[in-house]
């Protein structure tokens, strides 16, 4: 868990530095509650953090709502992160 939130943190990084506002975060890992102290820090700083706990309902969340960014979890029951990446992809090319 100590490498993805490093990932995140340097994403969150990168993003800042380009002078991009990111308001509206998807944050998908099928082991959602040992990050809640993390998606609290993120709301603490102004993000908007919605949470999904696998894949099916990440993609539902993406046809219903706008999101800036989407941290996956690669490796989730069901529809893995690439699979579900490769959906979201599909609906919002932008994303």
């Amino acid at each position: 868990m100590h490498c993805e939130l490093c990932i995140v943190n340097c994403a969150l990084k990168k993003l800042a530095t380009i002078n991009l506002i990111i308001m509206n975060i998807l944050w998908v890992d099928d082991e959602i509650d040992l990050l809640k102290p993390y998606t609290i820090f993120l709301a603490d700083k102004g993000y908007d953090v919605e949470t999904a706990s696998n894949g099916q309902d990440a993609i539902d969340m993406c046809r219903e709502n706008l999101y800036d960014i989407v941290f996956l979890d690669e490796n989730m029951p069901g529809l893995s992160g690439l699979e579900t990446l490769a959906r979201i992809n599909e609906m919002r090319p932008n994303l």
